[in-house]
């Protein structure tokens, strides 16, 4: 296994740390994670590469070593691991981007977030329509009125992406999530283009 640097360290410090849920006077665990994400998952990354196959005291002993002793001493472990795997892969970049717009909500921890991240893209389970009942009437073209333009303007980015999210005939997370993942491999129209979008965004525009 290679020897880690000081930047996955630091992260996996930032892990430990989180996973220890010690209070804060100024975020809840919550805002925590939205804020630190991308560096937990880094974290946790360098927890998952050099822990590897190991199982056991083998396991323990190894995340003991990596400063991440409270973590091993947790009689949930297993599970606990089992989520690192999940958030160190490509589910994680979905879960990075949920947390950095409030789409998790509350989670105390990185099991509690990829737990969330799963419910949410479970397929609906639907049920045969009663009796007597027809199919229900195709959806009517949204127009908006002014004071709907202002709301609008005047919304949450969290808000506005609820309201994407349940009107646009795609999943928008899966879609972000993808753009993100193709934008990080080096598309740079597409960095440009997530770039404006977000300062649209934050325009009200």
């Amino acid at each position: 296994m290679k020897k880690l640097n000081k930047t996955q360290v630091a992260a996996i410090n930032a892990v430990v740390d989180f996973e220890s849920q010690e209070p804060t006077f100024y975020r809840t665990q919550t805002e925590r994670f939205s804020a630190e994400a991308a560096v937990l998952r880094k974290g946790v990354q360098a927890i998952v590469s050099q822990v590897g196959t190991l199982q056991g005291k083998e396991r323990k002993a190894k995340l003991t070593q990596l400063g991440a002793g409270d973590i091993a001493a947790n009689t949930k472990l297993r599970d606990i691991m089992a989520a690192y795997a999940k958030f160190a892969g490509d589910e994680g970049k979905a879960i990075v981007w949920k947390a950095k717009f409030g789409k998790l909500g509350k989670c105390s921890t990185i099991r509690g977030a990829v737990a969330s991240h799963e419910a949410d893209i479970k397929p609906k389970s639907s049920r045969k329509p009663k009796s007597g009942q027809g199919k229900s009437p195709a959806k009517k073209e949204v127009k908006f009125t002014a004071k709907q333009k202002a709301d609008w303007a005047k919304a949450s980015v969290g808000k506005r992406l609820e309201w994407l999210e349940e009107n646009c005939p795609f999943d928008v997370t899966q879609f972000f999530a993808d753009w993100t993942k193709e934008a990080c491999e080096g598309d740079a129209s597409l960095t440009a283009a997530r770039q404006r979008m977000g300062e649209n965004i934050a325009a009200g525009k």
